[in-house]
């Protein structure tokens, strides 16, 4: 086999082993971050019936969820939404976000599971 055909051929294995790692990262940090909306999600309406508000508890899970969920756009754009709305936490209440919170963690329209953007 010429050694360009066999530079080639491994350039192009290396590149497909790297471009699938990016998009696991990618599912795994957008799962990770509507894992912790979800906790947040649940610790408003814990908040809203409790004595006590939660209310740094809920800013530290959508501050942590919004770094995994720009990650996760960073490597896969269908993970834009998610991170524009957890990019809002900081200046919009918890309470306000829960239904865009909820539309981009929930199920998709085939209700397998939790919604993941196709590979960019």
């Amino acid at each position: 086999m010429p050694r360009g055909l066999t530079y080639l051929i491994g350039t192009a294995v290396v590149a497909a082993l790297l471009l699938a790692a990016c998009g696991k990262s990618a599912s795994q940090n957008g799962a990770q971050a509507c894992s912790l909306a979800e906790q947040a999600i649940r610790a408003v309406g814990q908040s809203a019936s409790a004595s006590t508000p939660s209310e740094l508890r809920i800013d530290r899970l959508l501050t942590e969820a919004s770094q995994l969920a720009n990650l996760a756009a960073a490597a896969n754009g269908g993970y834009q939404p998610l991170a524009a709305t957890l990019a809002e936490a900081s200046r919009v209440p918890a309470k306000r976000l829960v239904p865009a919170l909820r539309s981009e963690c929930g199920k998709g329209a085939s209700g397998l599971g939790a919604y993941i953007p196709p590979s960019a």
